[in-house]
């Protein structure tokens, strides 16, 4: 056996691997986009163990923060709507920033308390 034919005969292995890796690869992009759009909306208000009065997260008496996967749909809305109904004020909405809250809802949208 030549030098030259044992180079194309791991050549031939090597790529030979990298196909049998593809479907595993496909699948698991498939799976973190489907999974990327199957969240509920949620309001990024958390209390504090122990602490009746105590929230943590970036909502606010004053502004509430939704966390959601895609656009922002009328359900966004009404959450935020909810929020601000607490203090007796309508939501306005400030924009939304990617990648800010968990891999299922990847968005956080701003709405202004007014």
């Amino acid at each position: 056996m030549t030098a030259a034919e044992m180079y194309r005969q791991i050549g031939r292995r090597i790529a030979g691997r990298g196909t049998r890796r593809l479907p595993i690869i496909v699948a698991t992009l498939s799976l973190a986009g489907i999974l990327a759009g199957c969240a509920d909306p949620w309001v990024d208000r958390r209390r504090e163990a122990g602490k009746p009065n105590t929230f943590v997260g970036t909502s606010t008496d004053n502004r509430a923060m939704i966390c959601h996967a895609g656009a922002v749909t009328p359900e966004v809305q009404r959450l935020a709507a909810q929020e601000c109904a607490r203090t007796k004020r309508s939501p306005v909405f400030l924009g939304t920033m990617a990648y800010q809250c968990s891999l299922t809802a990847p968005n956080l949208s701003a709405f202004d308390c007014r």
